[in-house]
């Protein structure tokens, strides 16, 4: 059994065993990461209010040859405004279980990890969580490989795309969130934007 320093963000978190939890973390060097926390769910635990979801923290931990586990847990930032506000928590929510599902273990993650929290960042500054989502998605795909030529997008079995949607994901994918929150867009478009945005991900699994 050996010892590591890492530093990651909690995406995933789940009761483990009666005293136990069992985390998902997003690390920059080795991708996902799953281990467990002994003792967190008891009511004096070191760990209570450090290892909650979304929570970006140090962490050391101890690799044995089929489990891992954390020893130690430090939070280097947390997001304060999720706690108040159900939109803003369920967006970052969103971003976590994508994050989840779609990144592996023991692979460099660092722009994914940046992207993730720049996304997370966004979400609590801005009050266009949902546009935030979308262009999340967006660049998601594009740095894991599933972003499908624009000219060949029928192929997700969707309607034709308009040209101003497919400017629109154009824009999402080469701008930051400050430029993304500024797009007007109405019911219709936002939701062909959702409806092909998701289906970018569905596309490859």
């Amino acid at each position: 059994m050996r010892s590591q320093k890492v530093k990651g963000i909690i995406i995933g978190k789940r009761s483990f065993g009666e005293k136990d939890y069992s985390l998902t973390v997003l690390t920059p060097e080795s991708g996902k990461i799953f281990a467990t926390v002994k003792g967190a769910r008891k009511i004096k635990s070191k760990f209570t209010g450090h290892i909650d979801l979304l929570n970006i923290c140090d962490f050391e931990i101890y690799v044995g040859p089929n489990y891992v586990y954390v020893s130690e847990c430090q939070i280097c930032q947390n997001f304060s405004k999720y706690a108040d506000n159900l939109k803003k928590f369920y967006y970052a929510s969103l971003v976590s279980k994508i994050l989840s599902r779609y990144t592996t273990e023991n692979e460099n993650s660092h722009e994914i990890y940046e992207l993730a929290i720049d996304t997370l960042n966004s979400i609590e500054k801005y009050n266009k969580e949902e546009l935030v989502y979308e262009g999340f998605k967006i660049k998601a795909c594009q740095i894991l490989g599933l972003m499908p030529d624009i000219q060949e997008i029928e192929n997700l079995e969707l309607e034709h795309l308009s040209e101003s949607l497919k400017d629109t994901i154009y824009f999402m994918h080469q701008h930051s969130y400050n430029e993304i929150i500024g797009l007007k867009l109405n019911k219709e478009s936002l939701e062909k934007l959702k409806q092909t945005t998701q289906k970018m991900l569905e596309h490859t699994f």
